[in-house]
């Protein structure tokens, strides 16, 4: 059973957080282990054993609740390796082409992620007059501080798995260590250069975010290195996870 049109691209799918067994791979016999990180009606994600380039053809034997067998057929959407030395697993994310019914019907029973999930449609609004004019004030100018003398921004301690790179493989993974409203610490098995632009992604408890940053300064310890990224842009996911750490 092929998974219904997304009619809406602009729409993100709703993903519901569980935990299934899974084993996966090209060929069988499926040798990838592992389990699933979230679960939607067009895709999953993964945590596993191994990872597969984006493109690849997989199959998926999924153990639902219930000790219920399901077989998904999917292409790899995005890849992500781990890393031993920090203990983050691997990761992929899995586009459905096809699923058993029974995914379906799992899916349907979880509360809220029927048609109660879907967005509601924006009721028409009155047109709004057009404002009056206004004067404004020029800003006042206000002198820039000496580095040393600036507040610095309020940082908060997590410890949150994350990958990054300077493309859009994102294969290096690492571990955040505190995070502000401008930048964020972290921690990898990898030297990266001072000035180095990266971009990194992560699935927080509040939901899955990713940026863009530059690294503005970098420390070497007996076993890890740690690193400073000054961001310059991010998604709405970022402040949601600033929020929660709050």
């Amino acid at each position: 059973m092929s998974p219904p049109p997304l009619t809406a691209r602009l729409v993100r799918p709703v993903r519901v957080k569980r935990r299934l067994a899974v084993r996966y791979g090209a060929d069988f016999p499926l040798l990838g282990a592992g389990f699933t990180a979230n679960v939607s009606m067009h895709g999953l994600a993964i945590f596993g054993s191994s990872v597969h380039n984006p493109g690849t053809s997989i199959r998926v034997d999924l153990r639902l609740p219930g000790n219920v067998a399901c077989r998904i057929e999917g292409r790899v959407a995005w890849a992500l390796r781990g890393s031993a030395a920090i203990q983050l697993p691997n990761q992929l994310g899995l586009e459905i082409v096809r699923a058993d019914e029974s995914y379906y019907r799992f899916l349907m029973s979880i509360p809220g992620f029927g048609p109660d999930a879907s967005p509601a449609k924006a009721e028409p609004q009155p047109p709004r007059e057009a404002p009056a004019p206004r004067t404004v004030s020029p800003a006042p100018v206000v002198p820039v501080q000496p580095e040393a003398l600036r507040p610095r921004a309020e940082r908060r301690g997590v410890t949150l798995p994350f990958h990054f790179g300077e493309a859009r493989a994102l294969f290096l993974a690492g571990v955040v260590l505190n995070v502000s409203q401008g930048g964020l610490c972290f921690r990898s098995n990898r030297v990266v250069e001072v000035g180095t632009c990266l971009q990194f992604a992560a699935e927080s408890p509040a939901g899955p975010f990713a940026g863009a940053g530059t690294v503005i300064w970098s420390r070497a310890d007996a076993r890890t290195d740690r690193h400073g990224l000054q961001l310059t842009q991010v998604d709405e996911g970022w402040y949601r996870y600033l929020v929660h750490v709050s």
